[in-house]
């Protein structure tokens, strides 16, 4: 049986065609053209089922007379939520617990690399015990050129800066990407030691994932399905 995965996150919507356990055809475009109703790509084809994940409100609320289900703390999950309080707990990190405790080697830790972090845990008996939430790169320069006179917006780049920036986007360089990737190896190692993990898996998602893998040792890619997999995982435990 065939699927239609979606993952509307802040920044870009995900999609895929879910079959035989592997997701298929995953394709991306901008969060603010759906907001705006202006492209639905993933729904031209009426007769897939389709399973979703959002953190957008808004999506939901636009999608809210198509057929789809969407996931929740209420769905059959693979992984339990009984040690945390999931009242608010986000569809995009319920997904990726599932998919942890569905498809990763136990303990493990998955850092969702996106417009904002989220760093979560998966003990070995396929609880999901925490995490944390923390503002992404891109996040980081907006709110500095936001609340500040003169500081520029810059752009996002895939080299690591030295600490000692020479001028003023040099600097923002390396206060917003190195705070990042000290925040990210500090929450990683608390999570650890509070959880008493001997070994642990730590598997980065999202689409700044590669960014992290090259810049926190032990870290690895968990692929751009990830979370779609964690997904459809919460229909078919």
């Amino acid at each position: 049986m065939k699927l239609l995965i979606i993952n509307i996150g802040n920044t870009r919507v995900q999609y895929g065609i879910f079959s035989r356990g592997k997701v298929q055809d995953i394709r991306y475009f901008p969060t603010k053209e759906l907001l705006s109703r202006k492209k639905l790509p993933f729904l031209q084809n009426p007769e897939l089922p389709v399973i979703a994940s959002t953190v957008v409100p808004e999506a939901r609320k636009i999608l809210k007379r198509k057929n789809i289900k969407w996931i929740s703390r209420k769905s059959e999950l693979p992984v339990s939520l009984k040690r945390v309080d999931s009242s608010t707990l986000g569809a995009d990190r319920i997904a990726n617990a599932a998919a942890a405790a569905k498809f990763a080697s136990l303990p493990a830790i998955i850092v969702d690399c996106g417009t904002a972090i989220t760093v979560d845990a998966v003990n070995a008996r396929k609880e999901f015990i925490g995490g944390a939430i923390l503002p992404g790169r891109t996040l980081l320069r907006r709110a500095l050129n936001a609340y500040t006179s003169q500081l520029p917006l810059v752009s996002v780049s895939q080299a690591k800066p030295k600490a000692l920036g020479k001028n003023t986007i040099s600097a923002i360089l390396s206060g917003t990407d190195l705070a990042v990737i000290g925040a990210v190896r500090e929450i990683i190692s608390g999570i650890i030691k509070e959880a008493g993990f001997k070994k642990c898996c730590i598997l980065a998602v999202g689409g700044d994932a590669e960014y992290f893998v090259r810049n926190i040792p032990g870290m690895k890619f968990g692929g751009r399905d990830f979370t779609l997999r964690g997904i459809a995982a919460c229909f078919d435990t």
